[in-house]
């Protein structure tokens, strides 16, 4: 189950969503890959994994990630949490 997650999260496209809604709701930092901390954000304590999610959500508060789940029905689909 994890491995089909994985993909379904990596197929997400962000292109046309409008990111500056989620950028503006949240406190802590929203990352896209390419972003300055992207990589770091998303690295895991296990090396073997190599996961790339659509966007990284760095929360800050409860609220924020009220708003990151809340971003990511409005993209159907669910983001990863790290």
């Amino acid at each position: 189950m994890p491995d089909e997650w994985d993909e379904r999260v990596q197929m997400i496209s962000t292109d046309g969503v409008d990111l500056d809604r989620l950028r503006h709701s949240v406190n802590g930092r929203v990352m896209l890959p390419g972003e300055d901390g992207y990589d770091s954000a998303r690295a895991l304590w296990n090396a073997m994994v190599d996961r790339r999610p659509a966007v990284v959500v760095r929360c800050a508060s409860s609220a924020d990630v009220a708003a990151a789940v809340d971003f990511s029905e409005y993209l159907t689909a669910r983001l990863p949490l790290f």
